[in-house]
């Protein structure tokens, strides 16, 4: 069974990754996305059912993995999947772009079963396809990442609910008697999720039952054989998700929380398990005290985990009042994104985050210069003070993953809703700088 994929690329190469990690998520397979800076080894040591290694990328960016990392990289893994970069012309027509994003997939998927007999059979596979042909069409990519980035935006909430339920009739009229795979249930289960996420944000009633849909996932991954805990886990997780989305049973959620992480223990995944573990007992049961050993776990099995960087942050500052240890991580958390921000390469949710955290730390410096050593403040002074009015200079400018998620028939101006928000928060933390340091 095809349960776990790894997706191995350099820090600025995310546009295929993002196109194949929701389409496998889609699915209910679980991806493990591997980002390689310039300056990193090689230190993946998990196993996987397929490894896909992006080797080349579009015409504007030019920064590829080195020798040395590539060799590394087959040396772990020597029937890892080599792939080309997304050539996309964004002077062509909507259909045509949609017609290489599908082709992409489809050759991937041809190349993983080529590489590795017997992984899937005939009729999985035709359930694949079908979900690539209704998941480039309907844009689940791009209306995944609206849905989790843009919540201020209700227009294009009410637009995303829109295209994923007619995704979803068209997956539910495509229904025969052979499609019985895991893969297609569960994205069914998937779009049943997002839509009622949708509705939620919307302040609408959810259109699927959480209880019922949560129940058949369930059920689902009772039927798995022993050795599938990584679909287990990924399965538990999403009911738990589903459960979230109705105020009658998120007390319900800490229970699959705790089976998913469970399920995922030992494998590459566990730090996602765990993280959203501790984010649910944060969220319903407001222990922080609880909820922050798992965002530390979270953090130290995968470093570049800047969600629950950004969690510590917050509890030291708001819940420990240890200023010094607060900015600490939210520093961490700048080190992880300023490289990608300096090339245009953030994504959404990452440029929201890296907001956030400059905005604290021109928040912690104004409150306590006394509490942060003098030679870390000015420091962080003279590193930040270009890069600021770089930003304010350079938020206008289009972010190249914008394009690649998008596409070239979105307005920029109107979807990229956070750039306003960055520009005034980068304008207010140049300001406080000022002030804290009589510039």
């Amino acid at each position: 069974m095809l349960e776990k994929i790894a997706i191995i690329h350099s820090e600025l190469q995310e546009g295929e990754l993002l196109l194949l990690k929701n389409y496998f998520s889609m699915c209910g397979v679980s991806v493990y996305d591997y980002s390689v800076t310039s300056e990193s080894g090689f230190d993946l040591n998990y196993d996987f059912d397929a490894v896909f290694l992006v080797v080349t990328e579009p015409k504007n960016r030019n920064l590829m993995l080195n020798s040395k990392q590539r060799e590394l990289v087959e040396k772990k893994y020597p029937d890892i999947i080599s792939i080309e970069g997304l050539e996309l012309d964004w002077n062509q027509e909507e259909q045509v772009e949609k017609h290489l994003r599908k082709e992409f997939i489809n050759n991937c998927l041809n190349t993983m079963l080529e590489r590795h007999k017997g992984l899937i059979n005939s009729n999985e596979k035709s359930d694949l396809e079908l979900i690539n042909e209704i998941y480039v069409k309907h844009d689940i990519m791009k209306n995944n990442i609206i849905l989790h980035t843009f919540l201020g935006f209700p227009n294009f909430i009410r637009a995303t609910r829109k295209s994923l339920i007619n995704a979803y009739i068209e997956l539910v009229e495509g229904y025969n008697e052979h499609r019985t795979s895991n893969y297609y249930w569960y994205a069914l289960r998937h779009l049943e999720r997002l839509i009622n996420e949708a509705c939620d944000f919307l302040g609408v009633d959810n259109l699927f039952d959480a209880k019922q849909a949560s129940d058949n996932l369930i059920k689902t991954a009772e039927k798995q054989a022993e050795n599938c805990n990584v679909f287990k886990s990924k399965i538990y997780g999403t009911a738990a998700r589903f459960r979230e989305c109705n105020m009658f049973h998120r007390e319900e959620c800490v229970e699959m929380y705790e089976k998913a992480k469970k399920y995922a223990e030992s494998t590459a995944f566990d730090y996602k398990s765990i993280y959203w573990y501790g984010r649910s007992i944060e969220k319903h049961e407001n222990n922080w005290s609880k909820a922050i050993n798992f965002f530390r776990d979270a953090a130290e099995k995968n470093p570049g985990s800047y969600k629950a960087r950004y969690k510590l942050g917050i509890y030291e500052w708001k819940q420990n009042a240890s200023i010094w240890k607060a900015y600490s991580e939210f520093r961490k958390i700048d080190t992880i994104l300023s490289h990608k921000y300096e090339n245009r390469m953030l994504l959404p949710i990452e440029a929201e985050y890296l907001y956030k955290t400059w905005y604290f730390i021109g928040v912690l410096v104004e409150l306590d210069a006394r509490e942060v050593p003098v030679g870390i403040t000015r420091s962080f002074v003279e590193d930040r003070k270009k890069l600021i009015v770089d930003c304010v200079r350079d938020i206008q400018k289009r972010n190249i993953n914008y394009q690649v998620i998008f596409g070239k028939n979105c307005d920029i101006k109107s979807i990229d809703g956070n750039s306003e928000r960055l520009l005034d928060a980068r304008a207010a933390l140049a300001e406080r700088i000022q002030v804290v340091c009589k510039i």
